[in-house]
């Protein structure tokens, strides 16, 4: 699992000049224009690895996952597979168009 978010956390970082990381509220967060953009954790029930997405509600996706949340979305994904980094990216770069 170590594998796959050190992968993810250079590849997010990469994908916006003004995207810096942090470490806020015991969790690895993605920050962008001083904002807080997206972070890190781990699902309670299944176990996975996640990326959540603060405003994602702005989104409307499949692959997004709301649980009964208002402003937050989450992008399960497994590290045993290959990560779908085009799903990544899409949904990534059409947040980063909101902000």
């Amino acid at each position: 699992m170590a594998s796959a978010l050190i992968y993810l956390r250079k590849h997010i970082l990469s994908l916006h000049p003004e995207m810096k990381d942090a470490w806020k509220y015991s969790n690895p967060f993605f920050v962008l224009k001083g904002k807080n953009f997206c972070y890190f954790w781990k699902d309670k029930t299944s176990g996975l690895p996640y990326i959540g997405l603060m405003e994602g509600r702005m989104l409307d996706h499949p692959a997004l996952i709301d649980d009964g949340r208002k402003r937050i979305k989450i992008l399960l994904f497994d590290p045993a597979e290959d990560l779908k980094i085009e799903l990544i990216d899409s949904i990534l770069n059409e947040m980063i168009t909101h902000y």
